[in-house]
């Protein structure tokens, strides 16, 4: 059988887009300060004991939650309780009964964090207008609230609104330098206005403040990467992966840039730990495929290609690729049916198109 060659690009997603911005949900957990009045209550008191457990245990459990919940009932108007109720779920993406909590929180007092979990609740609804209201309540009090500020500049940014956006951090800025997630989102913010230069200047001045900042780890990696550096981008890489070894992106893109340096064993090792972390992403799969297309394995590349099919039936990638693994493994009438599917997806795949010249022609 005559095998045509044809370069296989590595398939790869820029992380911009997907979580560009430090999730700064709510500052953090509130220790209950009651005021002296309240102290004399033999029930509040009861129900500050509570909070004050479920925020040193801080993990989000059931147990968290419990604790939460038993010292409303000793004590409904107790807002801190409320308000890290609504935290919980909040980390749990519970967002309608999050935004709740926030609410029942501010009805009894308000402060700039009750406003902030309320606004970021409200954000992610897709309540943009209703969340950017709440940033600015917040920022006519504190016009330097950094947690606001950036979210305004979120809700902006997603308004096609990116150059406002950067200015009012930019303004912040000058008086906080040292705020890391706050220069780190400059920097975000520059990358998608395509200044690959002064993101990268921003995430340097970010990794000076904190050299522990995962995602200015990640993010330098990955400019570098686009830049061609390789051996630059893994030793912001490898960086990274001492911080924090459970994220998909950042082992995806690890298993990128291997790739480039020809290690095909730690390329694979870290697509397959992409997957186990993410396991419904694509790109991971398509990535891992082609390194096992470039070691002969394509009955493993054939299994990778169909589980990618059954997570997006729509992507003429998978099914290309799909063909070249089956094409190889001698069955060319499968073969030639997934680059027809190809095709009927994307009639311009170039690698769909030349191998199946390539079995229309035997």
């Amino acid at each position: 059988m005559r095998l045509l060659s044809v370069k296989i690009k590595l398939f790869t997603v820029l992380l911009i887009g997907q979580s560009p911005f430090v999730p700064l949900l709510c500052e953090s957990k509130q220790n209950v300060a009651l005021q002296p009045a309240e102290l004399n209550n033999s029930t509040c008191l009861e129900g500050t004991r509570l909070v004050q457990e479920g925020v040193k245990i801080g993990d989000g459990s059931d147990r968290e939650e419990v604790l939460y919940k038993q010292a409303l009932k000793r004590c409904p108007n107790l807002a801190e309780a409320h308000y890290n109720l609504g935290l919980l779920y909040h980390n749990r993406s519970d967002y309608e009964r999050a935004r709740t909590s926030f609410q029942k929180a501010l009805d009894k007092k308000e402060t700039s964090a009750f406003l902030l979990g309320l606004a970021h609740a409200e954000a992610k609804l897709g309540n943009g207008k209703e969340a950017l209201a709440i940033y600015e309540q917040i920022l006519k009090k504190s016009p330097d609230h950094t947690a606001a500020t950036i979210g305004k500049s979120i809700l902006l940014d997603k308004d096609n609104r990116t150059t406002e956006a950067l200015e009012i951090l930019e303004n912040l800025v000058r008086d906080k330098p040292h705020e890391t997630d706050l220069v780190f989102n400059i920097g975000v913010l520059y990358e998608k206005k395509d200044l690959r230069s002064e993101a990268a200047l921003a995430y340097q001045k970010c990794l000076a403040n904190d050299p522990h900042h995962f995602l200015a780890l990640l993010y330098l990696g990955r400019l570098k990467h686009l830049e061609g550096d390789s051996q630059q981008s893994l030793t912001y890489l490898e960086r990274a992966r001492r911080e924090e070894d459970k994220s998909p992106e950042l082992h995806r893109l690890l298993g990128v840039v291997y790739r480039e340096t020809g290690d095909l064993d730690r390329s694979e090792l870290s697509f397959r730990k992409a997957i186990a972390l993410a396991p419904d992403h694509l790109e991971s799969r398509l990535n891992l495929a082609v390194i096992l297309l470039a070691r002969h394995q394509e009955s493993i590349a054939d299994e990778v290609l169909s589980e990618a099919a059954e997570l997006d039936e729509k992507n003429a990638r998978t099914f290309a690729l799909q063909g070249v693994a089956r094409y190889r493994l001698g069955r060319s009438k499968h073969a030639s049916q997934s680059f027809h599917k190809a095709l009927e997806l994307d009639p311009t795949n170039q690698l769909a198109k030349s191998y199946l010249s390539l079995v229309e022609s035997e």
